[in-house]
């Protein structure tokens, strides 16, 4: 899927749009496993942005702990399938 007219031969949305479906396929081996990335979270209301330590629910587990703790969780599905 190469652009000859392209220096490189691919542009960068070609690049983005490739880590945006290793992303996906990361995410698929995930659930695929039966865990969950919380992805869909639900944080304390107000307009002022949630810090570290604010407590958040994953929408799509129920699972409820820290903003910190959530990722902390997240990033380390993402580095064990990714």
């Amino acid at each position: 899927m190469s652009d000859p007219e392209l220096p490189a031969g691919f542009s960068d949305a070609d690049m983005e749009q490739a880590e945006l479906e290793e992303t996906g396929r990361t995410l698929a081996r995930i659930r695929k496993a039966g865990k969950c990335a919380h992805g869909w979270r639900r944080g304390r209301p107000g307009p002022e942005p949630p810090a570290d330590d604010d407590p958040e629910k994953c929408l799509e587990c129920g699972k409820a702990a820290t903003r910190r703790e959530l990722d902390d969780d997240a990033r380390e599905l993402h580095a064990e399938f990714g």
